[in-house]
C-alpha cells in the first residue's frame, strides 16, 4: 500500500566519480591526514609536553598511537587545511549529485561497520 519501489544502486561506482582523481586512495590519504593531525595536535603533543614537564622524559606509547603521532607531528596546518578541502569538496559533490534531496524519494544507506574484526585492528 506504500507503493515502494526499490532501485539498486552501485554506490561504489556512484561515489567514485566524486573522489579525488576518481580514486579512493587520495580520499583515504586526506581522511588519514585529518585524523593524524588532530590526534597529534589534540592528544599527542599536549600529552608529550605534560609528561616531559612532570617526569623530564619522553613517554613511550603503544605502536599504533606512536606511529599515528609520528605521522601527525610531521604534518603542517596547511596539510590539514588541504585535506579538509578535499573532504569538503567530496561531501559537497556527493550531497548535490548523489544524495539529491527529493520529496518523492526515501534513501536507505546500508552503512555500518561491515565485517570489522577487532583482532585485525
Amino acid at each position: 500500500h506504500l507503493k515502494i519501489t526499490t532501485v539498486p544502486v552501485n554506490f561504489t561506482a556512484s561515489l567514485a566519480e566524486h573522489l579525488p582523481s576518481r580514486d579512493f586512495a587520495a580520499f583515504q590519504h586526506a581522511s588519514n591526514t585529518l585524523a593524524e593531525y588532530r590526534s597529534w595536535v589534540s592528544v599527542g603533543k599536549p600529552l608529550v609536553e605534560a609528561y616531559k614537564d612532570k617526569f623530564n622524559s619522553t613517554p613511550t606509547f603503544d605502536p599504533r598511537p606512536s606511529a599515528m603521532f609520528a605521522r601527525g607531528a610531521k604534518l603542517t596546518s596547511k596539510d590539514f587545511l588541504d585535506a579538509q578541502s578535499v573532504l569538503h569538496a567530496f561531501r559537497e559533490s556527493v550531497a548535490s549529485d548523489v544524495l539529491k534531496p527529493d520529496i518523492n524519494t526515501l534513501t536507505f544507506l546500508p552503512i555500518g561497520r561491515g565485517l570489522y574484526n577487532e583482532s585485525q585492528s
